[in-house]
């Protein structure tokens, strides 16, 4: 193998860099099939198949394209593929493992050629079992390098192929199978390329069947090109970020009075003329409290603007506010607006910040207030980044679908109605020509859900409640938060919410309190004690101080995880595992030990575990006869919370110590 694997890379120098590129895709596509070569997915968690096989299809789009190389959604491609093959490495399967590798691989190849030579690698699992593949790798170079594009073939891998074809069909992706099938027949079609990779990435998250269905639409009715944005404005409160939400709308806008402070979130919509596009602000409070909320209304795919004050040097406030959108907003590029106060104009290490944070696109500052002309060149700046970002000029939804958009936004802009019921929704998508059944009316539901047109919640749907207006959620949300902030509650019944809402009533009727009391629940950022029915307890709003004594865990008989980040974690972190964990936290005099950043919990088969938050470090410490388990269990739930910069830094039973 090591002399199949030398030849190669001796006939890849031969090849110019977009050569190398083209090989490395032929590598990623000649393995792919084993990925089902066993006749199924099952090497992969059910609960991330889709994501996982989807990342693998989405890397060879990726590599395929000739103008995708500049978007920083590639760079996800290659490790969204490479996490797959971790995960198919973890459940001991040699095959599936390198063909998720030479996915990942092509795809980053556009940006290290030596992807292309790690190709080989991958495929050499393959090359050795299958001699055929030895010569047919070395027949792609030659080829290649001719200016010949080499053949696919279905004919070398036997049961492989029908194995893989059945693996697709029984994961719902008929879609994916006769793109293959078409692929190795010779029938590669660019035109459906662009299309694969102009879908919305929040409908790319759903997995490979959904994506495929929603592609499936677009082949049978069409194709229109999305025309929503966001900017997302952030910062202290008191920075002026309702003074810019304002202006960037109009330039000559009244300045807020000080009441006019944000108290949850404003959502304005503006239309610039330089730009076919409908641009939704969305200004945050600077609360502290109301920052556990974030996660829901944040998202990757927005423009940023952290706003400062230009009274005080600002880093480590700069620096809260960028993880806060690396945690929530990824990539997502971001403008820092330093709005001056008086004449003090302080330092930013813009340098150092960009560093640390490769998508803040650069620094500006000015008076909101007085300096109009830099206001205006600010605004432009924003317009032609929203004009450059793939994320909203060339992602596509079907002209049935993109129907159904416009008319839920009339009946919002028109009739001020900011949410509906699902019978009303089911007559609007008959008249635009969306099938009469449950499952095509239910995936439309999923997409515009996603997209953040109208808000539609599967396991609520006894509330017969579809939201046609965000902030009506997320007002409601911030509400009810800094209410019981305010009267120092931790603890929610559902019969406060006449009193939450009290000042608009009429916005949200008495009949509406149970849908978004329950919403709470469905957000993970509350859980319904046991003892009481209707009454809620938010973990974020528990007192700070742990219990005066806490269990011990002896070396020798406990087990021990911890978690470290390198920024501080996101607020709602350990709340929110304090909720997925509640029915496990232990109970002592009919008081349960939990505080803000820690729980008590047992697994009720004699097991305890402590969890606590701490300095950027989440621990967890098991003791008893299930230990094994119960932590593996809490490890599950832990690394699908703790963010991307949170690292697993050991695990240790007794004294054998990583």
């Amino acid at each position: 193998m090591e002399n199949f694997k030398k030849n190669v890379q001796e006939k890849l120098q031969e090849l110019d860099e977009n050569q190398k590129r083209t090989f490395a895709w032929y590598c990623g596509m000649r393995a792919l099939p084993f990925l089902g070569a066993s006749g199924d997915f099952d090497f992969w968690d059910e609960r991330q198949r889709q994501w996982y096989m989807f990342s693998c299809f989405h890397a060879l789009d990726t590599a395929a394209s000739d103008t995708a190389f500049d978007t920083a959604f590639d760079f996800f491609a290659a490790n969204a593929a490479a996490n797959a093959a971790d995960a198919a490495n973890a459940a001991n399967d040699t095959v599936a493992f390198a063909a998720a590798v030479a996915a990942a691989n092509a795809a980053n190849a556009p940006y290290d050629t030596v992807a292309a030579y790690d190709t080989v690698a991958a495929n050499a699992v393959f090359a050795f079992s299958h001699n055929t593949f030895k010569n047919i790798i070395l027949k792609d170079i030659d080829s290649i390098k001719s200016g010949k594009n080499p053949s696919l073939s279905t004919e070398i891998y036997g049961e492989i192929w029908p194995n893989f074809l059945n693996a697709l069909e029984n994961e719902n992706c008929h879609y994916w199978a006769r793109l293959y099938e078409s692929i190795f027949q010779g029938n590669f079609d660019r035109n459906a390329l662009d299309l694969r990779l102009q879908v919305p990435e929040e409908i790319k998250k759903l997995g490979a069947a959904e994506v495929g269905h929603y592609l499936e639409k677009i082949e049978a009715q069409g194709a229109e090109q999305l025309d929503e944005a966001r900017i997302i404005i952030l910062g202290d409160k008191g920075a002026g970020k309702t003074s810019l939400a304002k202006r960037l709308k109009n330039p000559k806008a009244e300045m807020p009075k000080v009441e006019e402070s944000t108290a949850g979130v404003d959502v304005s919509r503006w239309k610039p003329n330089e730009a076919e596009v409908h641009v939704h602000i969305w200004d945050f409070a600077g609360h502290t409290i109301t920052h556990t909320a974030h996660r829901f209304f944040l998202s990757e795919h927005c423009l940023y603007v952290v706003v400062c004050d230009g009274r005080t040097e600002r880093d480590k406030t700069l620096e809260y506010w960028f993880d806060h959108i690396k945690n929530y907003g990824g990539n997502s590029p971001a403008f820092i607006l330093v709005n001056k106060m008086d004449n003090n104009r302080p330092e930013i290490a813009i340098n150092n910040l960009k560093e640390r944070y490769s998508n803040i696109q650069g620094v500006k500052t000015f008076s909101i207030k007085d300096d109009i002309k830099d206001l205006n060149d600010f605004r432009a700046t924003l317009i032609e980044s929203i004009k450059n970002q793939p994320s909203w000029n060339a992602q596509v939804i079907a002209k049935n679908s993109f129907q159904v958009k416009e008319r839920l936004e009339k009946l919002f802009d028109e009739e001020d109605a900011e949410f509906i019921t699902r019978e009303s929704f089911n007559t609007i998508a008959s008249k635009c020509g969306i099938e009469d059944t449950v499952e095509d009316r239910d995936e439309l539901l999923r997409h515009l859900h996603e997209l953040g047109v109208s808000l539609w919640y599967k396991d609520m749907e006894e509330y017969n409640t579809l939201v046609l207006n965000p902030e009506w959620i997320s007002e409601a949300v911030y509400q009810i938060i800094n209410w019981m902030h305010n009267n120092k509650k931790y603890s929610l019944r559902l019969k406060y919410l006449k009193e939450v809402f009290k000042e608009n009533a009429s916005r949200y009727p008495e009949k509406k309190h149970e849908f978004l009391f329950d919403l709470l629940k469905n957000y993970d950022m509350a859980y319904e004690t046991e003892e009481e029915k209707n009454t809620l307890i938010v973990p974020h709003l528990l007192g700070e101080d742990r219990p005066k004594t806490l269990p011990d865990f002896p070396v020798g008989e406990s087990l021990m995880l911890r978690y470290r980040a390198e920024a501080p974690l996101p607020p709602d972190t350990i709340s929110r595992f304090i909720v997925r964990h509640s029915r496990e936290i232990k109970k002592e005099e009919g008081k349960s030990i939990v505080w803000r950043f820690g729980a008590i919990l047992e697994d009720g088969k004699g097991s305890l575990a402590l969890v606590r938050e701490e300095d950027r470090i989440i621990s967890v410490s098991v003791k008893g006869s299930d230990k094994t388990a119960y932590i593996s269990r809490l490890r599950e739930t832990l690394s699908g919370e703790c963010p991307a910069n949170a690292t697993e830094i050991y695990q240790w039973l007794g004294e054998d110590r990583d």
